[in-house]
């Protein structure tokens, strides 16, 4: 062979490797998001010892879930929200936003909720475009005020805001195999306003709130 036949041959051989990779890299990482959505977090936690020497930032994100140092995984949320788009921006801002709401860091959570309202709203508003004569209603904002294990808690601030003339409903959800009962207001139309109702909620009772979008 001559050296130009041997270097092409090379190429070819490189390139197709580079595409085998890259596609077993795309399913294997689309198989790690359906076991993140349907959470199955021993499942993905298992998958995941196989990518111990990826540094690619969908792993990063899912090896951070894992990482007991809630700072050192809050640093990690904070690079995969700086250095992506789609679904892993999104995946990091929930976690950075429960984060800083743990920690008292209202106003910093406040800004990645923010950032999944408007984004949820952009994914909404491309799906009218596209599916114009079937969209779906327009979803709802509302203020989240509490969170209890026992019914009888939540029902104790329920009826609170309801001698206030607020009116609050009881919603049951399953969250990390818990059942939880969540207090929940119906806020305005926009983000803003309805930012404006949950502040005076938490001026006024001195409620920790949430703005949750369904």
């Amino acid at each position: 062979m001559t050296l130009g036949i041997i270097l092409k041959f090379k190429t070819i051989v490189f390139l197709s490797l580079l595409v085998l990779t890259l596609s077993n890299h795309i399913i294997a990482s689309d198989e790690l998001v359906k076991l993140y959505e349907s959470h199955k977090y021993e499942e993905l936690k298992s998958a995941l010892n196989s990518y111990s020497s990826s540094h690619s930032y969908e792993i990063m994100f899912f090896k951070a879930l894992f990482n007991e140092k809630g700072d050192e995984a809050k640093f990690t949320y904070e690079k995969v929200f700086k250095n992506t788009n789609g679904r892993f921006k999104r995946y990091s801002a929930k976690k950075l936003m429960d984060y800083y709401y743990a920690n008292g860091y209202y106003e910093t959570a406040l800004k990645y909720q923010k950032y999944l309202v408007d984004s949820e709203n952009r994914i909404a508003e491309k799906r009218v475009s596209v599916k114009s004569e079937q969209a779906s209603p327009i979803e709802k904002l509302y203020i989240q005020v509490g969170a209890f294990g026992l019914r009888e808690n939540a029902s104790q601030l329920q009826n609170m805001l309801n001698t206030q003339n607020i009116k609050a409903s009881i919603i049951e959800k399953i969250i990390n195999g818990k059942k939880l009962y969540l207090v929940w207001i119906e806020g305005e139309s926009n983000f803003e306003n309805t930012l404006k109702e949950a502040n005076l909620l938490r001026e006024k009772y001195d409620l920790d709130y949430r703005i949750i979008k369904k």
